[in-house]
């Protein structure tokens, strides 16, 4: 059993893979966390700074039941895909834990200058966040211990207020919102189904609403990117069991269910529309390495690479896409031109020069702040603690 890291991007992703010495087959059984150990009959793992157990049998690879979780604020390094916690045979749990101010991620704007002003601090928050179009809301997913799934929830930055999106045993996670800042869009799992893709309004009225899902029998997961400016399209990842991606579309005028999704003969992911719709701007691994590029949607045909040695996140705002520069180590921006019949790119700026560990995730009207996410204090040292009987603490949380 061991973890795969995902590299590709400034947001590292972990999954848990089984396997046998006797095969080079493996098999992934779990996206999102890391760190597995097996005992007794028991899988434990780490999502969200929270230390789950569930059932798993190592000859057929199926996990059953429940993810339960035994312990929250788990101390872990996420670069690195490690937590600080082992089990025994014979029932004994150690842990590092923090302390839970340290374990919250925060979401501030920062100005061009570097000047922070805090919005929001959220524990157990996963990677997800979406700026409203008017600016003046956050989507955003939180995992939920008790019920060990996401939940879609909405915060007004003006009224300082939260609110949840959705409900129900399935929940929901990886929001993008609609052109008119009316709807959200979002990834829900449902029965081992990852390519649902659901929408609901987004003052809460009214019942979630089947968008699109791969065909039966496929395994594949779905993910909302952008919403086009003009509300005739979304742009979805789609991702197999290999981790291959490629983008999709999906007409929001079509009034069959599940729209059918069209293929874009694309390979890539964390896809944005041009402002004028006829341009997309991508992170695809084509030539070996993530790289950021350019490629027409109803525009002149064509095809252009922004990044060299490592790109990923992308946004395009305006007359300008950013992204993170995986070998300067930085954010950087590029002007862009579309007066031509084709993209024009000026030469690469630094961008937040002087800020490091941040993550942006969005851009205000005025383009002169960034929303960023910054991680809790991961990897600090924190406090052993010594369980006795883990199973004690499954049973203490419920069935």
């Amino acid at each position: 059993m061991f973890s795969l890291l995902n590299l590709e991007g400034s947001l590292n992703k972990s999954e848990i893979y089984v396997g046998s010495l006797d095969s080079p087959e493996t098999q992934r059984i779990l996206d999102d966390v890391s760190y597995g150990q097996y005992t007794k009959g028991y899988l434990l793992y780490l999502r969200q700074n929270i230390l789950i157990a569930q059932q798993f049998d190592p000859d057929s690879y199926n996990l059953t039941g429940s993810a339960k979780p035994l312990q929250a604020n788990i101390n872990c390094w996420s670069p690195r895909a490690k937590a600080d916690f082992s089990v025994s045979g014979n029932g004994i749990l150690l842990y590092s834990g923090i302390e839970s101010e340290k374990a919250m991620i925060e979401y501030s704007w920062i100005s061009s200058e570097g000047q922070e002003t805090p919005v929001i601090q959220v524990q157990s928050m996963s990677n997800i966040a979406s700026l409203s179009p008017e600016g003046s809301r956050i989507a955003y997913d939180i995992f939920d211990a008790k019920t060990s799934h996401y939940d879609i929830w909405i915060y007004d930055i003006n009224s300082k207020s939260r609110t949840r999106l959705t409900f129900g045993e399935v929940g929901g996670t990886s929001p993008c919102w609609s052109a008119e800042g009316n709807q959200i869009f979002y990834n829900v799992e449902a029965d081992g189904d990852k390519s649902n893709i659901f929408s609901k309004k987004s003052d809460g009225t009214g019942e979630e609403k089947l968008l699109t899902r791969a065909e039966s029998g496929k395994s594949l997961r779905f993910l909302p990117l952008s919403a086009s400016h003009d509300g005739k399209f979304l742009l979805i990842g789609m991702s197999n069991e290999s981790k291959k991606s490629e983008l999709g579309l999906v007409d929001l005028h079509d009034l069959q269910r599940p729209v059918p999704v069209k293929k874009l003969g694309i390979n890539g992911d964390k896809a944005r529309f041009a402002p004028d719709g006829k341009w997309i701007v991508y992170e695809s691994n084509e030539s070996g390495s993530s790289e950021i590029y350019v490629s027409s949607f109803n525009g002149i045909p064509g095809k252009w690479q922004l990044s060299a040695n490592g790109g990923s996140d992308p946004i395009w705002f305006k007359d300008r896409i950013i992204y993170y520069s995986v070998s300067m180590e930085r954010y950087e921006s590029i002007p862009v031109s579309l007066m031509s019949r084709r993209p024009v790119f000026e030469i690469p700026k630094a961008l937040l020069s002087g800020k490091s560990n941040i993550y942006i995730m969005d851009i205000s009207n005025s383009g002169k702040r960034y929303l960023c996410m910054i991680p809790g204090n991961s990897g600090s040292a924190g406090n052993l603690s010594l369980v006795v009987n883990w199973k004690g603490l499954i049973e203490k949380n419920g069935p």
